[in-house]
């Protein structure tokens, strides 16, 4: 690669890039490297590294994104599907670490903040794990994986219309809004509620000994 990087450089009008072809004309221009090469290519011997390299295509390094984007399968395509999903969930495990926290301190007068912080978070978390299990049965179960028969019976059952919900909420006196919004406004309140101040402080103290993650007030 060296020897080649150095051939690109000192030629004319180079774009400055290592392709085969100049690979190929580098070793060329050196008698044992050319020698070497010529023996490695060797495909009648089968004993010879050329009967295992001859099993291999050329390639360019050239290649463009858009080349790669067509040689990808649908196989490897789910593959990726489930991998998201499988983040996705976790995700939602470590959010569900703070409602259990929070669930677990708040007085039922301040229950709300559960509603306006996490909405229908544990419908949302159950449809993941049903899209897990579809994807992961699609996947193993056939030599042909196909993801969307599965995920068209949670789409017919309604199951998605939990994320409708979701994006929406307030107060039972006040008119629905974006979660965005409402989140922030609820965050703020919480951490400035006396209530729960010295709870949010002995949380924080504790954070340094602690195993299970940051604390809420830390998270915000």
């Amino acid at each position: 690669m060296k020897w080649t990087g150095n051939y690109v450089k000192n030629i004319r009008n180079s774009d400055m890039k290592i392709n085969l072809q100049n690979l190929k004309i580098a070793l060329s221009a050196d008698k044992a490297l050319m020698q070497l090469s010529n023996s490695l290519r060797n495909d009648d011997d089968d004993q010879s590294p050329g009967g295992f390299l001859s099993n291999f295509y050329e390639f360019d390094l050239d290649e463009s994104d858009e080349e790669k984007e067509q040689n990808t399968t649908y196989e490897s395509v789910a593959s990726d599907f489930l991998k998201e999903e499988r983040l996705y969930l976790r995700e939602l495990n470590q959010v569900n670490v703070f409602r259990r926290r929070l669930e677990s301190v708040l007085q039922d007068e301040d229950k709300v903040y559960l509603r306006l912080l996490f909405g229908n978070l544990s419908e949302i978390h159950e449809l993941t794990m049903k899209m897990e299990r579809t994807l992961e049965d699609s996947i193993e179960m056939s030599d042909s994986p196909c993801i969307g028969m599965g995920l068209w019976e949670l789409a017919e059952a309604y199951e998605f219309d939990g994320y409708v919900a979701y994006m929406k909420r307030g107060r039972d006196d006040e008119p629905e809004q974006l979660l965005t919004p409402v989140i922030t406004r609820t965050i703020e309140e919480l951490l400035e509620n006396k209530r729960y101040a010295s709870l949010f402080d002995s949380d924080d103290r504790s954070y340094s000994v602690s195993l299970d993650g940051p604390t809420f007030r830390l998270a915000m």
